[in-house]
């Protein structure tokens, strides 16, 4: 099978490589938003072929800028939704909690409280009506965490896990968020807390995605050796009878390639 043409390509300014990006809509057009290997932060807009670099205020609190007012961001990992007329950006490293700002007038939102969360795993922006929401997960702490505007506290989404990558979805009217955890994907229903479907694959899963099939909510995870998973999201009506039993797949495991799985620059989570 012949592959798809290319529509469109423009090389960012800095002329350096792309660690991650996502896509929004903003006044019916798409933005493009991305970050690059020098922790730069840029928009395309691919309808005028127009790159613009964001300036953005160093992520901590005052108390950290005092003391090091000349340190900048460290951003490989990103997530960005539009709030109102505002594009809104939560980023961070492994090496820098996640914060959140204005991304047009480059204002920082929230700053990065070093005592207050670990370094930053992994982000999403949640789908869905209402204010500006994220989820993260950080790199060495166990818990998930929900954002909303103003951002000036988080809700404990869950606690005792340890998720690498997160997707999110509005599916149904429902608000879904997918985390990829040891050999197992995790979905929550943000309207339903406390409910947590297990599904398990049988190596380590290192990337989730949620989607529509059959007007059903379904959760896909990548995992080792190459495999591809697939489950359908129940409703909470129909949640397993033991809370630890999994879900069985929709079908047998994909094997998408052989040997090992591995997911680099992942777009918008």
């Amino acid at each position: 099978m012949p592959d798809k043409p290319l529509l469109l390509a423009s090389e960012i300014p800095s002329s350096t490589q792309i660690k991650d990006l996502a896509v929004v809509t903003m006044n019916d057009d798409p933005l493009v938003v991305c970050v690059d290997a020098r922790d730069g932060v840029w928009t395309w807009d691919p309808a005028r072929d127009v790159w613009r670099q964001r300036p953005l205020p160093f992520g901590y609190d005052e108390d950290i800028i005092r003391n090091y007012p000349d340190a900048k961001n460290r951003i490989d990992q990103m997530a960005v939704t539009v709030a109102g007329e505002c594009v809104v950006l939560a980023a961070g490293h492994d090496e820098q909690p996640v914060a959140f700002w204005d991304l047009e007038s480059g204002e920082l939102l929230r700053g990065a409280i070093f005592d207050e969360g670990d370094y930053l795993g992994a982000v999403a922006a949640v789908r869905g009506p209402g204010p500006a929401r994220f989820v993260s997960a950080g790199q060495n702490s166990d818990v998930l965490l929900l954002w909303e505007e103003p951002f000036d506290s988080w809700t404990l989404l869950s606690e005792c896990v340890h998720v690498w990558s997160l997707a999110t979805a509005e599916i149904n009217g429902r608000s879904l968020v997918a985390g990829a955890e040891g050999s197992s994907a995790l979905v929550w229903d943000l309207a339903q807390p406390g409910w947590e479907p297990v599904f398990k694959t049988t190596e380590s899963a290192w990337a989730v995605s949620l989607c529509r099939v059959d007007d059903r909510p379904v959760v896909v995870a990548a995992a080792d050796p190459g495999q591809l998973w697939v489950w359908e999201v129940p409703d909470m009506a129909e949640d397993c009878e033991h809370e630890d039993d999994a879900i069985e797949p929709r079908y047998a495991p994909i094997n998408g390639q052989d040997g090992v799985m591995r997911v680099w620059g992942l777009p918008s989570r």
